[in-house]
């Protein structure tokens, strides 16, 4: 007598099908549910904008004194650039720059909506918001605030001398969201609809045929 477990696969993958066929109208109305879904998401979700700006940060060999540089020393000095970005006098003179351009903002706001990723020589700060313009602007005020605070600890000894910002590239207008993108919402939506269909479908179908 044949189990379950010895039957052969494709016998197998027909009963499964046949299981799903019984209710194959589950799978239709999810995916549609799915997709009505993400319509829904991105009709009430304002897209997303993320201005970049970039700090090019890098080593003067001419003006380290202790040979050989560590990994490890060249590393924490580098990371002077992303303190410079999170000082907190950095975040308030941000805010106070955004307020005298009639830009409401508060530290936790501006916290929240950043992204400081470094890349290499790179440093990236991103910032995020619904309006692709206001974006732009914070990103640049945090970036010239980042400078000088960054000038600040350098002239007071606290960064290494031969730490040096070699470029600056200031955030441009971003021209696309970040995300809530309607089709991408809804096609997600309509997928994530048709697999829970499958599987609702399928274990009904499962369970009617064990019952006969």
């Amino acid at each position: 007598m044949q189990t379950s477990d010895s039957l052969p696969d494709d016998f197998v993958l027909l009963t499964h099908f046949y299981s799903f066929t019984k209710f194959w109208w589950i799978a239709v109305l999810t995916t549609l549910l799915g997709g009505f879904i993400g319509f829904l998401f991105s009709h009430f979700h304002h897209p997303i904008y993320e201005a970049n700006a970039r700090i090019n940060v890098n080593v003067d060999l001419t003006k380290v004194t202790k040979f050989p540089l560590e990994r490890q020393d060249e590393e924490l000095a580098l990371y002077n650039v992303q303190t410079a970005l999170l000082d907190p006098q950095t975040i308030n003179n941000v805010v106070l720059a955004a307020s005298q351009q009639n830009i409401s903002i508060n530290p936790t706001l501006l916290l929240k909506n950043q992204t400081i990723e470094r890349k290499l020589a790179f440093w990236e700060l991103r910032y995020r918001d619904e309006n692709a313009t206001l974006a732009q602007k914070i990103a640049n005020l945090w970036l010239d605030e980042a400078l000088k605070t960054f000038q600040a600890l350098s002239e007071s000894g606290k960064v290494p001398s031969y730490v040096i910002i070699q470029g600056v590239t200031p955030a441009d207008v971003p021209q696309t969201p970040l995300y809530y993108r309607p089709t991408w919402l809804i096609l997600a939506g309509g997928i994530i609809g048709l697999v829970s269909g499958i599987l609702i479908a399928e274990a009904l179908g499962t369970r009617l045929q064990n019952r006969l």
